[in-house]
């Protein structure tokens, strides 16, 4: 999937001769375009769909707000992406002088190696930023 998904931004980065990290349209086009590549593969979900067992063992132990949102495709994928954006945000933040990692100063605990997330968080265009 990662391998398509880079073959598409660069299909889209080759037509438009820009970046998607600097243009608006062009990163508009690459989301559009792997949102349209994962719908084309994917398996149909449809409205009443079962939820995987370990969602629903994770949720049993929210609120029943939190329990609601985390057992729905876009909950839980929100959930998932916020808690990655951060762990990139934070391997950035320990490779890079002055940034403070951590929304409170505590490390996050990571779901790849820090080096990995930061050349991510790189790619990115964070470390420009700074």
């Amino acid at each position: 999937m990662a391998h398509a998904v880079e073959l598409l931004a660069e299909q889209i980065e080759g037509k438009t001769e820009k970046s998607w990290r600097d243009d608006p349209f062009t990163a508009q086009a690459l989301l559009h375009g792997i949102s349209h590549l994962l719908r084309h593969f994917a398996p149909v979900h449809k409205k009443g769909a079962p939820v995987p067992p370990a969602i629903k063992d994770a949720a049993g132990k929210m609120s029943s707000v939190n329990a609601k949102h985390f057992c729905s495709p876009e909950g839980f994928a929100h959930l998932m992406a916020f808690k990655l954006i951060g762990e990139i945000h934070d391997a950035v933040a320990q490779r890079v002088p002055g940034l403070i990692p951590g929304l409170w100063g505590v490390q996050i605990v990571f779901t790849a190696k820090p080096e990995m997330l930061a050349l991510v968080g790189r790619d990115f265009g964070l470390t420009k930023k700074r």
